[in-house]
Protein backbone atom coordinates (compact mmCIF):
# COMPACT_ATOMS: atom_id res chain seq x y z
CA UNK A 1 0.00 0.00 0.00
CA UNK A 2 2.37 2.68 -1.25
CA UNK A 3 1.25 6.26 -0.75
CA UNK A 4 2.89 9.54 -1.55
CA UNK A 5 5.37 10.45 -4.24
CA UNK A 6 7.37 7.35 -5.18
CA UNK A 7 10.51 7.81 -7.29
CA UNK A 8 10.71 5.42 -10.23
CA UNK A 9 14.35 5.90 -11.17
CA UNK A 10 14.33 3.31 -13.95
CA UNK A 11 11.63 5.34 -15.75
CA UNK A 12 12.86 8.79 -14.74
CA UNK A 13 9.50 9.49 -13.11
CA UNK A 14 7.78 10.19 -9.82
CA UNK A 15 4.61 8.18 -9.24
CA UNK A 16 1.93 10.09 -7.30
CA UNK A 17 -0.36 7.90 -5.19
CA UNK A 18 -2.37 10.26 -2.99
CA UNK A 19 -4.49 12.27 -5.39
CA UNK A 20 -8.17 12.48 -4.51
CA UNK A 21 -10.25 11.77 -7.59
CA UNK A 22 -13.03 14.22 -8.20
CA UNK A 23 -16.39 14.12 -9.93
CA UNK A 24 -15.49 14.31 -13.61
CA UNK A 25 -12.47 13.71 -15.85
CA UNK A 26 -11.85 17.47 -16.26
CA UNK A 27 -11.41 17.85 -12.49
CA UNK A 28 -9.23 14.72 -12.25
CA UNK A 29 -6.98 15.95 -15.04
CA UNK A 30 -6.79 19.45 -13.54
CA UNK A 31 -5.60 18.02 -10.21
CA UNK A 32 -3.12 15.69 -11.93
CA UNK A 33 -1.76 18.46 -14.17
CA UNK A 34 -1.40 20.89 -11.27
CA UNK A 35 0.30 18.28 -9.09
CA UNK A 36 2.75 17.26 -11.78
CA UNK A 37 3.55 20.85 -12.70
CA UNK A 38 4.11 21.95 -9.10
CA UNK A 39 6.27 18.89 -8.31
CA UNK A 40 8.38 19.54 -11.42
CA UNK A 41 8.81 23.21 -10.48
CA UNK A 42 9.77 22.35 -6.90
CA UNK A 43 12.22 19.72 -8.13
CA UNK A 44 13.79 22.21 -10.52
CA UNK A 45 14.32 24.76 -7.72
CA UNK A 46 16.63 22.36 -5.87
CA UNK A 47 16.47 19.99 -2.96
CA UNK A 48 14.79 20.89 0.30
CA UNK A 49 15.68 19.27 3.58
CA UNK A 50 12.34 18.23 5.02
CA UNK A 51 12.32 15.25 7.36
CA UNK A 52 10.01 12.30 6.96
CA UNK A 53 8.58 13.11 10.39
CA UNK A 54 7.61 16.61 9.21
CA UNK A 55 6.05 15.27 6.02
CA UNK A 56 4.10 12.58 7.86
CA UNK A 57 2.60 15.15 10.25
CA UNK A 58 1.53 17.39 7.37
CA UNK A 59 0.20 14.43 5.37
CA UNK A 60 -1.87 13.19 8.32
CA UNK A 61 -3.30 16.66 8.91
CA UNK A 62 -4.30 16.84 5.24
CA UNK A 63 -5.86 13.36 5.34
CA UNK A 64 -7.86 14.38 8.41
CA UNK A 65 -8.85 17.95 7.44
CA UNK A 66 -8.28 18.09 3.65
CA UNK A 67 -7.97 21.61 2.32
CA UNK A 68 -8.68 23.07 5.76
CA UNK A 69 -5.63 21.43 7.36
CA UNK A 70 -3.49 24.02 9.13
CA UNK A 71 0.18 23.82 8.22
CA UNK A 72 2.44 25.63 10.64
CA UNK A 73 5.78 23.99 9.94
CA UNK A 74 7.78 27.10 9.03
CA UNK A 75 10.69 25.22 7.45
CA UNK A 76 8.28 23.35 5.15
CA UNK A 77 6.37 26.50 4.22
CA UNK A 78 9.60 28.40 3.65
CA UNK A 79 10.98 25.64 1.41
CA UNK A 80 7.84 25.98 -0.73
CA UNK A 81 8.14 29.76 -0.85
CA UNK A 82 4.96 30.33 1.14
CA UNK A 83 5.09 33.87 2.53
CA UNK A 84 3.29 33.23 5.85
CA UNK A 85 4.33 31.30 8.96
CA UNK A 86 1.13 29.24 8.88
CA UNK A 87 -1.74 28.62 6.54
CA UNK A 88 -4.33 26.17 5.40
CA UNK A 89 -3.45 23.53 2.81
CA UNK A 90 -5.82 25.28 0.40
CA UNK A 91 -3.87 28.54 0.78
CA UNK A 92 -0.59 26.75 0.19
CA UNK A 93 -1.94 25.12 -2.98
CA UNK A 94 -3.31 28.48 -4.11
CA UNK A 95 0.17 29.94 -3.65
CA UNK A 96 1.86 27.04 -5.43
CA UNK A 97 -0.49 27.13 -8.40
CA UNK A 98 -0.24 30.92 -8.75
CA UNK A 99 3.54 30.74 -8.52
CA UNK A 100 4.26 27.77 -10.76
CA UNK A 101 1.38 27.09 -13.15
CA UNK A 102 1.31 30.36 -15.08
CA UNK A 103 4.88 29.91 -16.26
CA UNK A 104 4.61 26.19 -17.00
CA UNK A 105 4.69 24.69 -20.47
CA UNK A 106 2.96 21.51 -19.26
CA UNK A 107 -0.09 23.17 -17.73
CA UNK A 108 -2.80 24.68 -19.88
CA UNK A 109 -5.55 27.11 -19.03
CA UNK A 110 -8.18 24.48 -19.88
CA UNK A 111 -7.72 23.08 -16.36
CA UNK A 112 -7.87 26.44 -14.58
CA UNK A 113 -11.66 26.62 -14.05
CA UNK A 114 -11.80 23.18 -12.44
CA UNK A 115 -8.78 23.87 -10.25
CA UNK A 116 -10.17 27.25 -9.18
CA UNK A 117 -13.48 25.63 -8.21
CA UNK A 118 -11.70 23.00 -6.11
CA UNK A 119 -9.51 25.60 -4.38
CA UNK A 120 -12.51 27.87 -3.64
CA UNK A 121 -15.20 25.33 -2.78
CA UNK A 122 -13.09 22.45 -1.53
CA UNK A 123 -12.66 18.89 -2.72
CA UNK A 124 -15.61 16.79 -3.78
CA UNK A 125 -16.21 15.36 -0.30
CA UNK A 126 -16.52 18.87 1.18
CA UNK A 127 -18.95 19.90 -1.58
CA UNK A 128 -21.04 16.75 -1.02
CA UNK A 129 -21.30 17.60 2.67
CA UNK A 130 -22.34 21.16 1.79
CA UNK A 131 -25.06 19.85 -0.53
CA UNK A 132 -26.38 17.41 2.06
CA UNK A 133 -26.34 19.88 4.92
CA UNK A 134 -27.76 18.21 7.99
CA UNK A 135 -30.15 15.93 6.13
CA UNK A 136 -28.49 12.51 5.94
CA UNK A 137 -31.74 10.76 5.05
CA UNK A 138 -31.77 8.21 2.26
CA UNK A 139 -33.75 10.47 -0.12
CA UNK A 140 -31.38 13.41 0.45
CA UNK A 141 -28.29 11.26 -0.12
CA UNK A 142 -29.86 9.70 -3.20
CA UNK A 143 -30.63 13.14 -4.67
CA UNK A 144 -27.06 14.35 -4.18
CA UNK A 145 -25.55 11.19 -5.64
CA UNK A 146 -27.93 11.30 -8.62
CA UNK A 147 -26.66 14.82 -9.29
CA UNK A 148 -23.09 13.51 -9.03
CA UNK A 149 -23.92 10.85 -11.65
CA UNK A 150 -25.37 13.56 -13.88
CA UNK A 151 -22.21 15.65 -13.45
CA UNK A 152 -20.08 12.69 -14.45
CA UNK A 153 -22.25 12.04 -17.51
CA UNK A 154 -22.08 15.73 -18.55
CA UNK A 155 -18.39 16.03 -17.68
CA UNK A 156 -19.09 18.92 -15.30
CA UNK A 157 -18.01 19.88 -11.81
CA UNK A 158 -20.42 19.30 -8.92
CA UNK A 159 -21.51 22.54 -7.28
CA UNK A 160 -23.73 22.39 -4.21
Amino acid sequence: NARGAIPRFERGAIEIRIIDLQECPRADLAVAAATGTVIRALYDTGSHEISTKQLVAIFQACVRDAEQAVIDDTSYLSALGFPARRGQARELWQHLTETHLASSDGYTTQWQAALTAILRQGPLARRILAAIGKDFSHPALEAVYRELCDCLQRGEMFTP
